[in-house]
């Protein structure tokens, strides 16, 4: 967990619309974030019930995630975080 938490806090700052916005935005876009991962939460829990929603849900979560520019196709989760499937860390 600590390896994934660097690695968005390092995309964080890497991103110069983030690092321009108030910090109004920036509580406003960490809200919607936390809003977003419950949702994901109570739907892949909702699917664990019914594992013939799982393909459908996790299709939806990539669709979610690559209108924020995150392609979660090319990337797995390791001990070391997440890394693209050829083994390059994003």
């Amino acid at each position: 967990m600590a390896t994934v938490r660097r690695q968005i806090a390092d995309a964080f700052a890497s991103d110069s619309k983030f690092q321009s916005a108030s910090d109004a935005q920036k509580q406003q876009f960490a809200e919607a974030l936390i809003i977003d991962a419950a949702i994901n939460e109570l739907i892949v829990g909702a699917a664990q019930k019914n594992p013939s929603l799982m393909k459908q849900v996790k299709a939806v979560i990539a669709t979610k995630a690559k209108a924020q520019g995150i392609n979660l196709d090319s990337m797995t989760l390791t001990d070391e975080g997440f890394v693209s499937v050829n083994g390059v860390v994003p």
